[in-house]
């Protein structure tokens, strides 16, 4: 088969939409509509591992300690995090997942890649494929998915979130540029808030302004890995961080806070959760580990 008879590739990215609040909101219908908050207690405890949607309404987001959670929304339910009970759940979605690809990629609790290439004769586009998927994921779950299509896992990642909660965007082949050039540089996935500090500070601001400059300058102001990341990020060419290859043999998972934190039941509290979630991930890979490492900046 020569590279022409080749189907086009084609990815599913499918993200579940604030998680593990919606799993609490699904298993307490009483919660339903109300902003609920995942991690900690009202005590001030804890930061926030996820909420719902009604809870970042008033700018609620995760890693934000619970105290500040609480003061921004009086009203929020608090609630401790159920890690296993989440993994439950997260378990039987991806075996439905499964079930609708030739290639599941999982890359964490909620979320997971699906390589759709050469599906759609059989089943149909790949926006009906994404809807019916959709539909069987809120009919089964009782929850809402987001997914983004591209021929790429790294734009069909953005696409994904272009239109949250309960998004479908797909990105035609060809259309990369056009799509990239909507989003703001903070959408841009895998640029960090100290590289858009960095870009602001040399005047770039949007999409379009960061494409004036070339591979050689970005490589110049930012390094030579950012610079020629952002340089096929801003024009929707694949960086290859969504390859399925790692030249890095390892699972990891982090966190970031709003703040410094000092209190070491907090501190533990998050570890714990991060913790879980690599146990978590080598075991659905069926994989061991000659070294654990912690990261802790300050």
């Amino acid at each position: 088969m020569s590279a022409a008879d080749l189907p086009e590739k084609l990815y599913f990215h499918v993200d579940l939409d604030a998680f593990y609040a919606s799993v609490e909101q699904r298993d307490n219908p009483e919660l339903r509509g109300l902003p609920v908050i995942v991690g900690g207690d009202r005590s001030g405890r804890g930061v926030v591992s996820a909420c719902s949607y009604e809870a970042r309404v008033f700018g609620v987001h995760s890693a934000m300690p619970v105290a500040e959670a609480c003061r921004l929304c009086s009203e929020a339910v608090v609630l401790p995090v159920r890690m296993q009970r989440y993994q439950e759940v997260s378990a039987k979605i991806m075996a439905l997942l499964e079930t609708h690809t030739p290639v599941l990629q999982q890359i964490s609790i909620d979320e997971a890649f699906l390589d759709m290439s050469g599906t759609e004769k059989l089943l149909g586009p790949a926006y009906d494929q994404a809807v019916r998927l959709k539909r069987i994921i809120r009919t089964e779950f009782g929850l809402n998915a987001s997914i983004g299509i591209a021929n790429s896992r790294y734009v069909a990642k953005m696409a994904s979130d272009f239109r949250k909660p309960d998004g479908l965007h797909e990105v035609r082949p060809g259309c990369e540029m056009d799509f990239v050039a909507q989003l703001d540089l903070k959408d841009i996935w895998g640029l960090g808030k100290k590289t858009r500090v960095r870009l602001n500070q040399l005047g770039i601001h949007t999409v379009e302004e960061l494409r004036k400059l070339n591979e050689h300058e970005l490589r110049g102001f930012l390094g030579e890995s950012s610079g020629s990341y952002l340089y096929l990020a801003c024009r929707g060419i694949d960086p290859g961080i969504f390859s399925g290859k790692s030249s890095r043999h390892s699972i990891s998972t982090e966190t970031t806070f709003d703040r410094d934190i000092h209190d070491t039941a907090t501190l533990e509290t998050v570890l714990l959760e991060l913790c879980e979630q690599v146990m978590y991930r080598v075991y659905k890979a069926d994989a061991y580990s000659q070294t654990a490492t912690i990261k802790v900046r300050t």
